[in-house]
């Protein structure tokens, strides 16, 4: 009875050395992006994929070689370019828009207060002409 335990053991070893070799023997690149088990340096893992991207993403991720995607209001090859929320017509402002690098502010016209960050109403003094409020 003590001899069975061994060999239960040896083939819960022999398994999990299975699943690793299996999984290193998945990762597939290009020529020069596999190292060993894992990606070369300067090379990201996707999945069971070694990427590139020669141009940084700024504001976003290496998904494939030469492949950004962008973190949401920036835009282009390297995710560089901000999007123009106020110009496109993005934006929930009830008044005006005002475009920032990843974001836009909300402002009202003269005689109205900005309220909950984008909305705006007729103000109670007349020397508020405008309140401008960040927006996520």
């Amino acid at each position: 009875m003590k001899r069975e335990c061994p060999c239960a053991v040896y083939c819960v070893v022999l398994l999990v050395l299975v699943v690793v070799v299996g999984n290193t023997l998945a990762l597939t690149g290009p020529p020069g992006s596999v190292c060993g088990s894992q990606c070369c340096d300067g090379w990201d893992q996707v999945g069971d994929t070694c990427v590139h991207c020669y141009y940084p993403c700024i504001h976003g991720t290496c998904v494939d070689t030469n492949v950004c995607e962008c973190e949401p209001e920036w835009e282009g090859h390297d995710c560089s370019y901000d999007i123009d929320e106020c110009w496109y017509g993005h934006h929930a402002c009830h008044h005006n828009c005002h475009n920032n690098d990843g974001c836009y502010t909300c402002f009202c016209d003269v005689g109205f207060q900005l309220i909950n960050s984008t909305h705006c109403v007729i103000s109670p003094t007349s020397d508020i002409s405008s309140t401008p409020a960040g927006l996520p």
